[in-house]
């Protein structure tokens, strides 16, 4: 399963974790840079004054022990 992994960063460059999205779309040409930002945006809403958002495309394996472990595949900053 294919999932991002979206960060803000501060006014000193650190970076923190805002949260982890699935990609559930199956249109590959819909997905964007724009669109993944753009989709972090639509649910952090327009008080929470993230300005500066940057991603990992995450790969979640599932383990033996039925875990998932996020394995990254890319890294964005937009």
């Amino acid at each position: 399963m294919i999932a991002y992994e979206f960060y803000s960063r501060d006014k000193s460059g650190e970076l923190y974790l805002i949260g982890v999205l699935p990609e559930r779309r199956r249109d590959q040409e819909r997905i964007t840079d724009e669109s993944i930002i753009k989709w972090a945006r639509s649910l952090l809403g327009d008080e929470s004054g993230v300005n500066k958002i940057a991603y990992r495309t995450i790969k979640l394996e599932k383990t033996q022990d039925e875990n998932f472990y996020p394995i990254r595949i890319s890294q964005k900053e937009l």
